[in-house]
């Protein structure tokens, strides 16, 4: 698809979403469709020849939408908001199409500036204390916008441990003791109504979880935390982190933090965490500020704008009050911190667990200015003035009883009745799939969650949603009869189970599959009840239908009612936000436009943006606007602010890092994706989206000849879309960590699990990607980084020589990183031998990271590369990279997905689903519990280039690679110092580092052209990689002839001899930069001899950020206190 195509597709794209949106009130809420329903419509394996873009949205409307739960439909009302609006939408579609990777601030300075400057707008806007706003004078702290709560809540839990532990070990009784001695003392808290991700968090950080009962408004208080405190500090814990919640998911209660907070400042190594993931937005509202009293004592708060503020998932915006406590819990290398500490620029690789990131403050700029505040105001006054009226319309009705205190807009309410009752109104409702709701256990009883969902939420929906269910509660009291023997067999089997493993500690909120259910056929005729109950979807089936993960369905009962009336009521205009259909149609085909001008003229642009750290700020206002500002108005700020700040990724003179995947069919994908605005935690979530992952990861293994174990149509193995490299690499550590200490206690039953973490070791090579470091760190377990061999591969006589030294030292190896396509110089480790290996010790978990180079393996010509992954237990690579898809999809699959989900499913139970075969839940496989819609892209992809187009495609850039090589080696100035096997190229000039230091300087400072460092095999070196889609010759040439011409004049301004002998080897040269400005633009952090002995890591990983320079004196070390871009070239 070239500008062009994409320039018609496009506005298509536009109009269809726009008829979309139109029409999603005459869609059933809920797909009637099985599990397995797709992989039976769409072919076994990928095309291998492109696909007419017409055939795939034919396939989208017929087989994808046919399986979509509509988050955005008038109707629908389970869970929470799905943050979904045109100015959202247009921000993502902006992004994509810049495609840049915002991992530091010299990435994307835009990116990362932004990102600093919304967060402040927003802090403001909702009334957080000055300590959490970056731009306030004195302040420590600062914002971030993370993928998720899951996320926010993990990062700081693993800040306050390190805290902890660095606390701890300054005592004399402790000092002496291991990390991972301490970590069985300390003692995190939250409330049973907290967000499961919170006992999920608490179990990768390995730390003890106590879950507080809250009082009978689901509230908790001071009191009861601080008798857990006072009795867990008697028994020799150290509290160490609470996490508090303003407004829950089962019932939007807000704990006390008044309370909460003073308990808290009596043990001063208590980090107060507030997770307002779904409130949070509402306190934009002055009136509803007052449920935030007490904020001033935490630490941290996050909350989510695409759950309550129209903007599309993923944006969870998290604020801390000092950003180095959290940033030195996730720095590998504590060098970094001085660049931090400097305080001219924020690099956000530092505060989350993955390295790279989306231009995802683009979005949430967008809604501010187009909402303006008072629009996002009346937005969610809107939303709280309809769940007032639906709570009055379920007062007037004396069969029904409210259950919570109806704050913001969520209204829990059951039939007055067992729990049997209301389970059975309420499947039946779900069954009908004219509204959708979900339960939730609010003081032990059986509720029915009504949350107000739509943008454009109306009075006549919620009369509509009433009338529905009052009319389904009359027909049931009718039947309750008839039901009575079979509910009491499925109580009894409720209790026998779910009551006894959970106890109190229940999620059927987030995690619906808990909730028992029988297994049925819905809404087809003949359909029966099958009197096997199951418990979480587990049981027989003699049907081939789908199973209910609510309880007693009981459509076929109402099927005569059906039949009779299956219309959608027709929908009034409600309230409407500022930008509505007609106008999105009008500026998302602009946005079509903009975008294609900006990639047919990037070749006229700089490379790399001309701008100092901060130049953003003085641009922009300090708040955000009250009033909407005009689209017009916002473009031109694009145009005028954001894009002077973009380094272009996209750009055919950009050669840095690796490529960033972008192609029209993927901007398209995240396009459709986010306007269908579903999140995909769970198969019930929205069936499409789960099954077209396991789908197109299926078709992916296939296309690179991963030994079929890893497919998930084996049952046993399977793939997962993860947003990054580094989450592939910690989840299946964090799997390798359970599985080892599960063995080791078979031997030692009575030992606490922590006790195993100081014997436990992974492995991986110095070339290794620096995340394997982190993933340890935040593993807490030892890492030996080994010497590779002299091509930078790791070979197995190396790692087996380091078991064994570790295993007579009574250390227990447990998993070893291997890397296909390094970092630094694109090595291959060497699987063959270090494979069997790793056999030789049954604890070990091979895991193979093939991020940039794994994507090649499509081509068969470079499968020799991956002799040995059949030895692997996992393996991952990015299309994000090298397969022309947009940040995020990173591919993991693995050998034994039980394996991996253990590791993260908070309740056991969830593991009898798993297995049973029936579907996969995705929230089980990563740390997030929310995913977007992220196979679209990917299939979009896949088959409008067919795998023989984006074999054409890799096959062009390595064949450009090899004419690069060819080049540099014609030159005797320069070295090659890799194999140049794919993509990259690494070389440098025959003289000293300083010189080739000057020589990247001076290439990057010129904005001609963008390549960064990287120290391979001892030595400071240029890499050089192909990135552009549709790289040319030409685009090689004009490369190299820039790098010549630089390389002259920095070997002219170093010659020493006379003049006239200058003046005849060539041009003058220019003025030489300052060695500062060397530095900058060369990417390096120099540090003297002595301070790098002195730090903690020594590993030398790579993120391809910052490498290093080891200097032997001060004179060229970078002073903390002005460290500043400086643009005088």
């Amino acid at each position: 698809m070239d500008i062009e195509e994409f320039r018609v597709r496009g506005k298509e794209m536009v109009d269809y979403i726009c008829e979309f949106m139109s029409n999603i009130h005459n869609r059933r809420v809920t797909p009637d469709i099985g599990p397995g329903y797709l992989r039976p419509l769409l072919p076994s394996g990928p095309p291998n020849d492109p696909e007419s873009w017409d055939e795939i949205m034919k396939d989208v409307e017929s087989k994808i939408m046919p399986g979509i739960t509509h988050w955005q439909h008038p109707r629908f009302h389970a869970y929470f908001p799905a943050g979904n609006s045109f100015p959202s939408i247009l921000g993502d579609m902006l992004s994509d199409a810049i495609g840049c990777i915002g991992f530091s601030w010299a990435a994307s300075p835009a990116c990362t500036e932004l990102e600093t400057i919304v967060c402040d707008w927003f802090g403001k806007a909702i009334g957080l204390p000055t300590d959490f706003l970056y731009f306030s004078e004195g302040s420590k702290g600062g914002g971030v916008i993370q993928g998720s709560a899951s996320e926010c809540i993990l990062v700081c839990m693993l800040a306050a441990r390190a805290q902890a532990i660095a606390r701890l070990k300054e005592s004399p009784a402790h000092a002496h003791l291991d990390e991972t001695a301490l970590l069985g003392k300390l003692m995190a808290y939250c409330s049973r109504e907290s967000h499961s991700s919170v006992e999920k968090d608490a179990m990768i950080c390995f730390v003890k979880l106590r879950i507080l009962e809250p009082d009978e408004k689901s509230v908790l208080r001071g009191e009861t935390l601080r008798q857990a405190i006072e009795s867990d500090t008697a028994e020799g814990y150290v509290p160490f982190f609470v996490s508090t919640t303003l407004g829950t998911t089962a019932c939007c209660s807000f704990d006390n933090l008044r309370e909460i907070g003073p308990v808290c400042k009596k043990y001063p190594g208590i980090w107060l965490h507030v997770d307002a993931a779904y409130a949070g937005n509402a306190f934009i509202c002055p009136e509803l500020k007052y449920l935030m009293n007490g904020v001033e004592y935490a630490d941290s708060f996050n909350t989510n704008t695409n759950k309550f503020l129209l903007t599309n998932f993923d944006c969870s915006c998290l604020w801390v009050r000092d950003r180095f406590k959290l940033t030195s819990a996730l720095v590998v290398d504590p060098l970094y911190l001085q660049h931090t500490h400097a305080d001219t620029a924020i690099d956000y690789r530092h505060w989350s667990i993955a390295l790279s990131r989306r231009f995802r403050s683009l979005k949430l700029w967008f809604v501010m200015r187009s909402y303006g505040i008072s629009g996002l105001q009346a937005y969610i006054r809107n939303h709280v003035k309809l769940a007032k009226r639906f709570e009055a319309l379920v007062r007037k009705d004396s069969r029904f009883e409210v259950c919570n205190d109806v704050v913001l807009g969520l209204v829990c309410f059951r039939a007055k009745g067992s729990d049997k009752l209301n389970q059975k109104l309420l499947s039946t409702i779900n069954d009908s799939g004219k509204i959708h709701m979900i339960p939730a256990r609010v003081n032990q009883r059986y509720t029915i969650r009504f949350a107000l969902s739509a943008p454009h939420a109306t009075a006549r929906d919620v009369d509509t949603a009433w009338s529905i269910i009052t009319d389904y509660l009359s027909e049931l009291l009718e039947l309750n009869d008839v039901m009575d023997e079979l509910a009491d067999i499925r109580e009894k089997k409720r209790k026998a189970t779910l009551e006894q493993r959970r106890s109190f500690f229940v999620r059927m909120v987030s995690d619906p599959a808990i909730q028992p259910g029988f297994t049925k056929t819905p809404n087809r005729t003949g359909a029966k009840l099958d009197t096997q109950a199951t418990i979480g979807g587990i049981g027989s089936n003699t049907h081939s239908g789908t199973k209910s993960w609510i309880s007693w369905p009981l459509a076929y009962l109402m099927q005569a009612k059906e039949a009779a009336d299956t219309s959608e009521l027709s929908l009034s205009p409600g309230y409407s936000g500022i930008m509505n259909i007609d106008e999105f149609r009008v500026r998302g085909k602009e946005m079509i436009e903009y975008i294609c001008d900006y990639i047919r003229t990037l070749d006229g642009k700089r490379v790399t943006a001309n701008v100092d750290p901060g130049y953003l700020r003085p641009q922009l206002p300090k708040e955000a606007p009250f009033k909407p500002e005009s689209w017009d108005a916002i473009m031109m700020d694009v145009d005028g602010k954001i894009m002077p700040g973009i380094t272009h990724w996209q750009h055919p003179r950009f050669h840095a890092y690796f490529p960033s995947g972008n192609s029209f069919p993927s901007i398209l994908g995240d396009l459709l994706s986010d306007a269908i605005g579903c999140i995909g935690f769970s198969w019930a979530a929205s069936p499409a989206c789960t099954e077209l992952e396991t789908i197109v990861l299926d078709w992916y293994a296939k296309a690179i000849n991963l030994p079929t174990e890893f497919l998930s149509e084996q049952k046993v193995g399977g793939g997962v879309i993860q947003g990054s490299a580094s989450e592939c690499i910690l989840v299946t550590m964090l799997a390798a960590r359970t599985q080892v200490i599960k063995k080791l206690k078979e031997q030692e039953p009575n030992k606490e699990d922590s006790a195993f973490l100081p014997r436990l070791v992974a492995y991986c090579s110095t070339e290794s990607h620096s995340c394997v470091e982190k993933a340890a760190m935040i593993s807490l377990v030892k890492l030996r980084v080994l010497e590779p061999d002299d091509k930078a591969a790791l070979r197995g006589k190396r790692l087996e020589l380091a078991i064994k030294e570790d295993v007579e030292n009574g250390l227990v190896p447990f998993y070893v990183s291997a890397t296909l396509g390094t970092t630094g110089s694109c090595a291959f480790d060497n699987l063959v031998e270090i494979g069997p290996v790793c056999k030789l010790y049954p604890n070990i978990w091979l895991h193979v990271d093939g991020a940039y180079a794994g994507n090649a393996f499509i081509c068969p010509e470079m499968r020799p590369f991956m002799d040995g992954i059949e030895h692997a237990d996992s393996f991952n690579t990015n299309p994000n990279k090298w397969l022309l898809v947009n940040f995020d999809c990173s591919c993991l699959w693995v050998r034994n997905r039980v394996k991996l989900t253990s590791a993260l499913v908070v309740d056991p139970l969830y593991l009898q689903h798993a297995r049973s075969g029936e579907s996969i839940d995705y929230r089980h496989w990563g740390i997030p519990l929310s995913r977007r819609f992220r196979a679209l892209k990917l299939w979009f992809v896949m088959r409008s280039y067919g795998i023989s187009g984006l074999q054409k495609y890799i096959r062009n850039h390595i064949r450009l690679a090899k004419r690069f090589e060819a080049h540099m080696k014609k030159d005797k100035r320069f070295e090659i110092l890799n194999d140049v096997r794919v993509g990259l190229v690494c070389f440098r000039l025959k003289e000293s580092e300083e010189m080739n230091q000057e020589l990247l300087a001076n290439i990057n400072a010129s904005g001609r052209l963008h390549m960064i460092p990287a120290r391979v095999m001892g030595k400071y070196i240029l890499r050089f990689c192909v990135t552009k889609e549709d790289a040319t010759e030409d685009d090689i040439d004009y490369a190299l002839s820039v790098i010549e011409e630089h390389a002259t004049e920095v070997m002219l301004a170093h010659y020493e001899g006379t003049e006239d002998e200058y003046r005849a080897k060539g041009p003058k040269s220019p003025n030489a930069l300052d060695k500062k400005l060397v530095r900058k633009f060369s990417f390096t952090r120099s540090v003297t001899r002595d301070v790098y002995k002195r730090s903690i890591s020594k590993s030398s990983l790579h993120d391809g950020a910052t490498p290093i320079m080891v200097v032997d004196d001060n004179s060229q070390v970078d002073p903390i206190d002005d460290d500043r871009f400086c643009n005088s070239r």
